[in-house]
């Protein structure tokens, strides 16, 4: 780019002022990211064409109105304005737009303002980023995670989650808790591992510690478990025989990262067997 101590003449450095004011106007236009140009007093100076696609109001339509018309939140107007009156920069700041349609855009909004010498605002521009989609997904994504841990919930077995190679316990259903006969702590500040049994032993009645059990070899040694009997003594003394079944679980890059563990109660059955 040229300075104006480039331009030889007077008439040159008028046209090259009008072609650096064309390029911007351009660039300005044809963004492929939504501006609105906003005067100090939340009014729209100005619209891109990525605006105007993003929410249906013509730039005719834009021009003139007071921000407040196109957000579907009041006190978002009301912080976005006092922020910007402020001469702050907004950065990913999240947002509802309201489309002419009645649609609603889910935005992230970046900013920055221009001051005068004495510090006061003259305008701001709004860059606007349009993640609609991706709110979409994420919201069927928790939807999904809503229902299949409901599902996990109701299942008449008990699963759980630790991870490698702490051990520490991440999840479990309501009747993993009802077959330990307690609800152990979800976390890194708990002493539970491996399981949230109160005690535990091997069919022959051998005591079986916590750092030896079917969920810390398989965190151990990545390893599966099929069917393996395991005695659960509750804290009230009670005993319940299950069968564990293990998987590991691995990241995209094949590490492993924790396991889950699904066991059946098998009390009923086994002592039919002993008779």
């Amino acid at each position: 780019m040229k300075l104006y101590s480039d331009v030889p003449d007077p008439q040159r450095a008028v046209a090259w002022l009008a072609l650096q004011e064309q390029d911007l106007t351009d660039l300005f236009g044809n963004a492929p990211i939504a501006i609105h140009w906003l005067a100090a007093d939340g009014s729209i100076l100005n619209v891109n064409r990525a605006a105007v696609d993003l929410l249906g109001h013509t730039w005719q339509e834009s021009l003139g109105r007071h921000l407040s018309a196109f957000y579907a939140d009041e006190n978002a107007v009301d912080e976005i304005l006092g922020r910007l009156s402020a001469g702050e920069k907004l950065c990913g700041y999240e947002a509802r737009l309201r489309c002419k349609n009645g649609a609603i855009k889910h935005v992230l909004i970046d900013s920055n303002v221009r001051k005068t010498d004495s510090g006061e605002v003259l305008h701001a521009r709004c860059f606007i980023r349009d993640i609609t989609d991706r709110k979409r997904a994420e919201e069927v994504l928790r939807e999904s995670e809503r229902r299949y841990r409901q599902l996990v919930h109701l299942l008449p077995a008990g699963i759980y989650t630790c991870e490698a190679p702490s051990g520490v316990i991440t999840f479990y259903n309501d009747y993993a808790a009802k077959l330990w006969g307690r609800a152990p702590r979800i976390g890194p500040e708990t002493d539970d591992r491996f399981c949230g049994s109160f005690r535990l032993w091997w069919p022959d009645e051998r005591p079986l510690p916590h750092h030896e059990t079917p969920m810390a070899l398989a965190l151990r040694d990545g390893r599966a478990v099929r069917n393996q009997a395991v005695i659960i003594e509750r804290p009230d003394g009670s005993r319940v025989t299950v069968l564990v079944n293990i998987d590991p679980i691995c990241d995209d890059n094949g590490h492993l990262v924790g396991a889950i563990n699904t066991f059946l109660d098998t009390t009923a059955s086994t002592k039919v067997e002993a008779k």
